[in-house]
This record gives C-alpha cells, structure tokens and sequence, in this order.
C-alpha cells in the first residue's frame, strides 16, 4: 500500500512537472499590491540553485486545509452602509468571490452581542424565561444575517459557525453582560443549551449555513465587554458532557460542537475535556486564538481532531505593513501547527475601528464613513494571498529542507502552492525545486509572494 501511494504521488509529480513548464507569480509590497509579474520557467537543476533551495516532495502531505474567512460583526456591516452600492458589492467581492476575490469559505458569526456590536443584547433578555418562550433572532435579521447573505452572494458555499461572547445577563452570577461567569447550576445550563440549540434551528431557519458552534468565545477572559468566564476546564466539561451534547444528539440538530474558541496554552486545561471519553465523544473540533500556540504542538501530537485557528490578532487599529508580517508569521505557525482553517476577526470596519467600548482594532477592509471611499490593509493581501490560491481539500506540505518565511501547500488538481515573505529591506533570493526542476528569483523588499506551480 506504501508503494503504491509513492508510486502514485511520482506520477502526479511527473504530470505537474508536465504541465507546469511556466509558474505564476503574484506579490504585494506596501507601494504597489497585487502586483502580477511575467510567468517564470522552470529550469533544469544548475549551479544557481544552492544550500538553501527548498527541495519540495509532494509525498510530505500533512493536513487538509478546509478554509479561510472572517467574522461578521454589526460594526462591519454599519461601515458597508455608508458605501454607495457599486462599492459595497465591490468590497463583499474583494472578500469572497470565488474566482477574483479572496474566496472566503467558512466564516464565524457572533451568537448575539461581541465587542464589535453596535450594543448588548441577546435572543432572549426575559428573566427566568429557562423555556425559552421569549427566544427571538429578530434583531439579527436586519444586520447580521443580511451581511451574511451579501457575502454568500459571492461565495454560494459560503459555510458559517458562531461563538457567544455572553449568554443572556439574567443567567449569569453579575446579572450583566461583561464580566462574571455563567451560573454553574443545572437549570441554568439546561437552559442554555436549548437556548444554543434554538439559535441554530432559528439561524438555518432564516437560511444561513450555520454548521457549528463553539460554546463559548474565550471562556478564561474578564472583561469590559460582552464576555463569560468559565471558571475551570471542569465546567465546560459537564456543560458539553451532560447538557449541550446530549441535548443537541437527542434533537438531532444538524450541526457540530467545537471546543472553542480557547485563548490558553495550558495543556491541562484541554485535557480535562477531551480525555473525557463521554464529553470528547461530542466534539467535532478545536477552536483555538492567538494565545493557545503554545499549546498546538501537544494537541496535534495527542488528539486525532480538526484544529482551526478562529480569531487572529486583533492589533489596534493602525492595521500597519509590520502587523501583516506578524499576521503571516502567525497563519504559518498555525497552519504548520496542525491547524485546517484560519480566520480573520473583523472584516470590515469604519476609519476609527472602534468598538462600541472603545478599542480600536484593525481589519481587512477600512471603509472612510466621512468620504464614502474603502482601503484595503496589508492583512488583507496577506490572507488573499493564502486563499486565492489554495483551495479547500489542498495538502498543506513539509518538505524536509524548509525555509521559516515560506510555506506549501498542494491543491486537489495537483498544482503546488508556494507563499513566501521578504521581510528585508533589500531583495532576497529564493530557490524552490521540484523534482529535477527549479524556481530562483528575487523577491522584492518587503513583499509577500506568491508561487503557482501547475494547472
């Protein structure tokens, strides 16, 4: 069987080799984005090619990549209205068409209020209503869900999954959206797991993809904004063993649980949860943030599960040409980490990017409210350069000799994906090869590229 798949890999190889006698190139600099350069050959293996080649073997196949998106939020899709609407379309295009676009494919949404909502609220604000009479998406229907029925528009197999910042206040122990900690009673999770249930039927009901949630966003977070602690790995353990998961698997609720979205690296926590036989037996997947990379070494070791990064790091607001560096470093990390999705957090925001508390934050697109006009930021062309290219299903690969600042996928039609950053101020040579075949060129100052070998 191990014969067979090497043999079948070389005759890929062989083929895209074959076809592949020119290899585009796409590459962005602060000054000039998206820039399209002549198509480069390949060449025979010569002198040129030295000690730091990147020798890329397409049997050194790790995950399947499944997407890449962003979040809906009702701060982006207020900005988008004070576009006129050939501008409005032409940003949902830039973020999710499928052919010139960005081609977003799964995305996050809130489970009523976040930080970047126009206020608090959630779907259900009547006290000790635990039958959730009074349960209603109604408010979502004129932002969120118009913004992502925009999005699908250009992206039809848009697939969506959404984390709560904070359950109803009257649930928790402060009676308030920011802060505190959902009341650890049984009547209490009771009714927040059909509470979480309810929202999906409602969500897929209203026409949205919705195919996972995550139960809480961050559980080990305080803050001034819209939040719940958790106040140990154990709670959210019985909350998924014993009220979430069987509630979900007895209604048969067409979508998945994740464990998510988590912002540590304790291992332990982790563990608590998913060597939980009977509470792991309801987790679909990870859902994992900036502050858990430490911890990704441990889960793609121990734990045969889908890992996605959900949120990146969300900066302040300058959305400046380092912070894009800093954000490719980390899809790196991520993806090389064992993780098959990665996801922006705001998509669109206002020239303030604030939050309706006061932090400023950025995002892929800014749109001028005063001057009715939008940019696109270096984090945008960071991702675009990942998504246009590598397609849900590719391969992400590890060739043996690698380069930190690069990293390779290969597509299910057999073309190979090369994504690599100068981050010098002068011009940096990088070599790549392919069986007998090679790539040498010199990549811009500050610039990030992209390589397509093949179809």
């Amino acid at each position: 069987m191990q014969f067979k798949k090497l043999f079948l890999g070389l005759l890929l190889l062989c083929a895209i080799i074959a076809n592949a006698q020119k290899v585009k190139w796409i590459s962005t600099t602060d000054s000039l984005r998206w820039q399209t350069h002549p198509a480069i050959k390949l060449k025979e293996l010569d002198g040129a090619i030295n000690d730091s080649t990147v020798l890329i073997d397409v049997s050194q196949k790790a995950q399947q990549i499944t997407g890449w998106g962003g979040c809906f939020n009702e701060l982006g899709w207020k900005a988008l209205q004070a576009l006129d609407e050939k501008d409005r379309e032409a940003v949902l295009k830039a973020l999710f068409d499928q052919k010139e676009g960005s081609r977003f494919n799964i995305c996050r949404t809130p489970m009523a209020a976040s930080d970047f909502a126009l206020d608090a609220y959630s779907y259900d604000d009547v006290a000790d209503d635990y039958e959730m009479k009074y349960f209603s998406i109604e408010r979502d229907k004129k932002t969120l869900i118009p913004y992502i029925k925009a999005a699908m528009k250009y992206s039809p197999k848009l697939t969506v999954w959404a984390s709560p910042w904070s359950p109803p206040a009257w649930m928790k122990t402060n009676n308030n959206y920011a802060g505190g900690s959902l009341r650890f009673e049984p009547k209490i999770f009771q009714a927040y797991a059909l509470y979480q249930e309810k929202y999906v039927l409602e969500y897929q009901k209203a026409g949205v993809p919705l195919v996972a949630i995550h139960p809480q966003n961050e559980p080990i977070v305080k803050s001034k904004y819209p939040s719940c602690q958790w106040l140990n790995a154990d709670s959210m353990r019985d909350y998924i063993k014993y009220y979430l998961g069987p509630k979900f698997k007895e209604d048969k609720v067409p979508a998945h649980i994740w464990l998510g979205t988590i912002t540590n690296s304790d291992t332990n926590w982790f563990k608590k949860i998913l060597d939980d036989k009977e509470a792991s037996s309801y987790i679909s997947g990870l859902g994992l943030q900036y502050h858990s990379l430490k911890a990704l070494p441990f889960l793609h070791k121990n734990y045969n599960i889908p890992m996605m990064e959900t949120e990146t790091s969300c900066y302040n607001g300058k959305n400046t040409w380092k912070e894009g560096e800093d954000t490719y470093g980390l899809m790196c990390a991520y993806l090389k980490g064992g993780c098959q999705a990665y996801m922006y957090w705001n998509m669109v925001l206002n020239e303030t990017g604030k939050s309706s508390w006061g932090w400023s934050q950025n995002s892929s697109v800014v749109v001028d409210t005063k001057n009715k006009t939008y940019s696109l930021t270096p984090q945008f062309y960071v991702m675009k350069h990942f998504s246009a290219f590598v397609s849900p299903g590719a391969y992400l690969l590890m060739p043996k000799k690698t380069n930190i600042d690069a990293i390779f996928f290969q597509n299910i039609d057999g073309s190979i994906v090369v994504i690599v950053v100068n981050k010098e101020t002068t011009t940096k040579r990088f070599s790549f090869s392919i069986g007998e075949k090679a790539v040498s060129v010199g990549l811009e100052p500050k610039s990030y590229n992209t390589f397509v070998v093949g179809k």
